[in-house]
């Protein structure tokens, strides 16, 4: 039977001292919010949560729980990495990026570069099901999707992942007090009577946000199968017909 294992993380600010001074409270207030909301939609769908909040999510915190994950998930289960806070992006340092940016996830300590994250992924078996949700600006790609680099010398992607992002790489993430206006959205697409696949999420979802273009991509063997699951069930279970949705 196929289990299911969550890390879901949300900062509502970053350790001054590794920051040059800034805390990076604005913009992030309904972050821990945010983790409390994921916690409550995936417990009762059979997944086993942790949460860290601001000062426990430390770059080696969500390191060392994504390889705790790659260690433990088996073939057929489902994993899921949740990110509320800041994102942020920089000059390309390795030479992989179409639009010369990597794009990063701000931990308390430092930030996480999408190389990294990529490096992450990997280690995980074939057959494991990854879900990667950004609630942060620029991050459409920062799960790291490197179709234009040569990165022979990494072991390959055996498992397949499909990321579910607030906005484009280019693009900020509305936020509130009350948390992230992707996650808010997110959470009341998935009602009860939601019918459709995880492309029929994220159009949802966007029809709920005018001032940002939430994304999907997908990674690695399997994903096109996995992308037509129910959303956010370990059970893999196609979805039912989602009457007058469109093909994404």
């Amino acid at each position: 039977m196929p289990q299911g294992y969550a890390v879901i993380v949300g900062l509502t600010g970053v350790d001054p001292a590794s920051y040059g001074g800034l805390t990076m409270t604005s913009g992030c207030w309904g972050a821990e919010a945010d983790v409390d909301r994921i916690d409550r939609l995936v417990a009762p769908r059979g997944f086993l949560p942790l949460t860290l909040k601001t000062s426990r999510a430390t770059a080696g915190a969500v390191q060392d729980h994504l390889r705790w994950a790659a260690r433990t998930t088996r073939s057929g289960d489902l994993f899921l990495f949740y990110f509320a806070g800041h994102g942020q992006r920089c000059p390309d340092r390795s030479g992989d990026e179409g639009d010369v940016f990597d794009e990063l996830l701000l931990a308390y300590d430092r930030p996480l570069i999408d190389d990294e994250l990529d490096e992450s992924w990997r280690e995980f078996s074939e057959g494991v099901r990854i879900l990667v949700v950004s609630d942060s600006c620029h991050s459409g790609t920062n799960f790291k999707f490197p179709a234009l680099s040569d990165r022979s010398a990494l072991p390959p992607m055996k498992a397949s992942l499909v990321h579910l992002a607030a906005c484009r790489d280019e693009e900020s993430a509305a936020a509130h007090r009350g948390g992230g206006a992707f996650t808010i959205a997110l959470c009341r697409a998935l009602s009860k009577t939601f019918a459709g696949d995880y492309r029929d999420l994220v159009r949802a979802v966007a029809a709920c946000l005018p001032f940002q273009n939430p994304r999907i991509e997908l990674y690695g063997p399997g994903a096109d199968a996995f992308v037509r699951q129910r959303p956010f069930f370990v059970e893999a279970e196609l979805p039912r017909p989602a009457g007058r949705l469109k093909k994404f």
